[in-house]
């Protein structure tokens, strides 16, 4: 019940993944925001930082999607960088919807997003709590072009 109470008030979002950075727009309120995908995790295997790098000699920091090699090494950093993103979409503080996505893929030769296939990113877009995804490849695409492409699937 609370997954079908959820899905009405679902955000709809296009996250663009680059090598160097992750930008996520939420179409329903026009907000978009920019972070860098890195995640550190301490020694305990805590998240300690989604975003920014921290300089201690207890933390690890992972670049997913720096290099399919880098992806392969460990899916599960990927999914918490956008479960992190994910959170951030929608405009209520207690209840965030599983939100329907555009996963943009931009043509970028040092993108290791681009190497992956269109099946595994729907299943860890996913697993990070999306209700929907669709995978776009290429260029950036308009907030209206992204809704036709949900609208769709």
């Amino acid at each position: 019940m609370f997954a079908w109470l959820r899905s009405l008030i679902s955000a709809a979002a296009v996250v663009e993944l680059h090598s160097s950075r992750i930008r996520v727009r939420d179409v329903s309120n026009r907000k978009d925001f920019d972070f860098e995908p890195l995640l550190s995790i301490d020694a305990n295997q805590r998240v300690v930082s989604v975003g920014h790098p921290i300089p201690a000699s207890a933390v690890k920091t992972y670049s997913p999607f720096a290099s399919p090699a880098a992806f392969a090494d460990d899916p599960r950093i990927a999914q918490l960088i956008l479960t992190f993103a994910y959170s951030k979409l929608g405009s209520s503080a207690w209840l965030k919807p599983a939100p329907r996505v555009v996963l943009t893929v931009v043509a970028d030769h040092a993108n290791g997003a681009g190497h992956l296939s269109d099946d595994v990113l729907v299943k860890l877009s996913a697993s990070a709590g999306a209700r929907a995804t669709v995978i776009h490849r290429g260029r950036t695409i308009s907030d209206a072009e992204a809704l036709r492409l949900l609208d769709a699937a």
